[in-house]
């Protein structure tokens, strides 16, 4: 029988601190690999105005998200001109993934 799980995130790991964690740096990722084919900008452009090397951008575009920390990867969004909002809020229960976890990326 296959075990089904609300979200990639549920499959990772049964800790909900982690999988918060493990969104939101997602949810950076993305963002900034969209940011980047917006603008049509190379890796070593993008490194250049971000102030990292060509391989960590690469990471970014093959979503390699273990090589990151939210701060790390906040430092990049808001140098590509996003604002990063995040809002705790408190919960009633436990937090059910995919749901809006106040996280806003603009």
């Amino acid at each position: 029988m296959t075990e089904r799980f609300n979200s990639v995130w549920d499959a990772l790991t049964d800790d909900s601190g982690e999988r918060a964690i493990l969104e939101i740096k997602s949810r950076l990722m993305e963002e900034i690999s969209g940011y980047l084919k917006r603008e049509r900008m190379t890796q070593e452009e993008a490194a250049e105005l971000f102030g990292v090397s060509q391989p960590r951008i690469s990471d970014i575009a093959r979503g390699k998200i273990s090589r990151f920390t939210i701060d790390a990867l906040i430092r990049i969004a808001v140098k590509a001109g996003l604002t990063v909002d995040l809002r705790p809020a408190r919960t009633k229960c436990l937090p059910v993934a995919g749901k809006e976890h106040g996280l806003g990326i603009r």
